[in-house]
């Protein structure tokens, strides 16, 4: 199992950040799929995970360590997001690879 690495703003995938720091957070639902579930925590299926309200996805992917080349996709609440998108509240999120072949 790979480790999941705390973002910048130093809030962990347990939710054992500094709480010193008073950063507003919210709490989402994850699913990482597939092959990208070796990337979980504790080998969770699903988990809730704090993330500060300012964190991208781009920065949410960061924390799981996932290779570049992988290009995961992340669906927020049903819907493709962008790199630049934040959190709200409850939000669900699903990650997983595109599906290739030949």
């Amino acid at each position: 199992m790979r480790k999941v690495q705390p973002p910048e703003n130093g809030i962990s995938a347990k939710g054992s950040g500094d709480c010193s720091q008073n950063i507003e957070t919210v709490n989402i639902k994850v699913r990482l799929l597939a092959n990208l579930s070796s990337y979980a925590p504790q080998d969770e299926d699903e988990f809730t995970l704090p993330v500060a309200r300012r964190e991208t996805v781009a920065d949410f992917i960061k924390r799981f360590n996932i290779p570049a080349q992988l290009k995961p996709i992340v669906i927020v609440n049903g819907r493709p997001s962008r790199s630049t998108s934040r959190f709200a509240e409850g939000d669900r999120v699903l990650v997983y690879e595109p599906v290739t072949g030949g």
